[in-house]
């Protein structure tokens, strides 16, 4: 009772971490102000699972970094604070920013506006680290042309480019959720680095645009599998397909290693498992053995040889382009669809059939939620709705990729080329922006409010996103029902065991 009458007292002095931090990545001292700023994905690892900042009221934290050498600066104002004598305590919020940085390099963080603007000079003299790997252009959302180049670095004994690496982790923390620092001791580590290149003063400028680290494990007899470990596009640059340019980029180089046997990923989050699902899809679409006649004909060891010695794709990775692609040729033919699923569930049934002595071959080809079905004894029901969930969830997920895919190729290029795998039409520029509106209220858990743009077919597009919205909401709710059903599930069938041993 106590606690709650603290909590509603100092309310106000209680900040949403998520909601009052802002990103900037600025090239000059003024555009503190003018730079736009973004708002984090994560904040639980500076300010604890709460995400809450506590003891300032009309909080406002804005995160700044240098835009080449990405060096820190937070900006921090507020109406008030609590009172030194309140029952709650002011928390230190550079301190708290600071501590996530490595221990080695706590001045990647400057605490006054003199030191930043030196740093800001400092970095005009800027160039990147490694080997200059590749470069691409890309329109960016005002319809410019912007020109990046994409470097390679390795783990070595330069301190400078340790430090460096460091820094553009650290931003890791705001958009990746369990982010870490990886071990620049570490010689199996290595790095690409992307930036907008551009003419400034008559001098080259490297603006950061995103990194990628990835690891190299042995691969018997004389190779290398490589684990993309993180992979993050810088703020300013997202929404532009710059994320799969930069992907490609990546792949491109790997590829043309042969040393590099296939090319796997740390757990993707969603983003970038939808990423990674257009790029490969893209790329396998162009090969015989994933035409639309041998994809009705079922998964084959062709397949899975083709993409692994000219993509150096994954064999798990291969199966799921499969299905996906599959999928995409399949549309709306009952028999067709039919005989799909038949496919899909052959592969989901799989972990039921094998002894548990398969199961550590069978982690490296299943995910988590399939690995669960492993690892219980179901009844013969139990196992047929699990079956159908899983089922369902995979095709879910086929289905965003879908999406994911279409959007993306529209936003890369407009003039798609016959055939590819992308939707059959344009959308007017007006619904882009509205669906990009109505998702970023939807992920910000925010009510929005549009304006029906008029126009021949455009008010249409207006009930086209918004049937979409309610179309994503209700696949959310369905989903968050699933899992719940499926915990529950668990938890009943831990019950019998118990049971059983008493």
């Amino acid at each position: 009772m106590v606690m709650l009458e603290t909590e509603q007292k100092y309310e106000e002095y209680v900040a949403d971490a998520l909601k009052c931090v802002q990103l900037k990545f600025v090239g000059s001292t003024e555009e503190i102000e003018s730079a736009p700023g973004f708002e984090p994905e994560f904040a639980h690892q500076h300010f604890g699972e709460s995400e809450n900042i506590i003891g300032y009221k009309d909080l406002d934290v804005t995160v700044c970094y240098s835009d080449s050498s990405l060096f820190i600066y937070p900006s921090i104002t507020y109406s008030s604070k609590v009172p030194v004598n309140a029952q709650i305590k002011a928390e230190d919020i550079v301190y708290k920013i600071r501590d996530q940085l490595p221990s080695n390099h706590l001045d990647a963080l400057v605490s006054t506006s003199a030191n930043f603007q030196a740093k800001l000079q400092e970095q005009k003299a800027f160039k990147p680290y490694g080997d200059l790997v590749t470069k691409f252009t890309a329109d960016n959302s005002e319809g410019n042309k912007e020109e990046f180049h994409v470097y390679r670095v390795e783990s070595s004994d330069n301190e400078e480019a340790n430090r460096y690496l460091e820094r553009a982790q650290s931003l890791g923390f705001w958009y990746i959720d369990g982010a870490s620092y990886t071990d620049n001791e570490d010689p199996r580590f290595f790095h690409y680095f992307v930036y907008e290149y551009l003419m400034k003063d008559a001098s080259p400028k490297y603006k950061f645009a995103g990194y990628s680290s990835l690891y190299r494990f042995y691969y018997y007899p004389d190779k290398e599998r490589i684990r993309i470990a993180h992979l993050m596009i810088a703020p300013p640059y997202r929404g532009s397909g710059n994320g799969i340019r930069f992907l490609d980029a990546i792949y491109s180089d790997l590829r043309n290693n042969n040393k590099v046997y296939d090319i796997t990923a740390e757990t993707p989050a969603d983003n970038f498992l939808y990423m990674r699902d257009y790029s490969d899809c893209l790329s396998c679409s162009s090969l015989p053995e994933f035409s639309k006649v041998k994809l009705q004909q079922g998964f084959s060891t062709d397949m899975k040889s083709a993409a692994r010695e000219k993509l150096k794709l994954h064999d798990a990775q291969t199966r799921r382009v499969y299905e996906i692609l599959r999928l995409f040729h399949t549309g709306s033919n009952a028999q067709a669809l039919e005989s799909y699923k038949a496919d899909v569930v052959k592969r989901i049934e799989k972990p039921f059939l094998r002894s548990k002595r398969d199961v550590t071959k069978l982690a490296e080809a299943l995910n988590p939620n399939e690995m669960t079905m492993v690892t219980h004894n179901l009844e013969p029901e139990q196992q047929r709705r699990l079956v159908e969930e899983q089922y369902n969830n995979t095709i879910e997920s086929y289905r965003i990729s879908h999406q994911q895919t279409s959007l993306t190729q529209l936003k890369m290029d407009g003039n798609a080329p016959e055939n590819s795998f992308s939707f059959p039409y344009s959308p007017y520029p007006i619904q882009e922006q509205l669906m990009n509106a109505i998702y970023q209220a939807i992920d910000k858990r925010k009510v929005a409010i549009f304006e029906s743009p008029t126009g021949t077919g455009k008010s249409l597009s207006t009930i086209c996103a918004s049937l979409t919205w309610l179309e994503h909401y209700e696949r959310k709710q369905q989903e968050d029902l699933s899992n719940q059903m499926q915990m529950l599930m668990r938890k009943i069938q831990g019950w019998f065991i118990i049971l059983r041993h008493h």
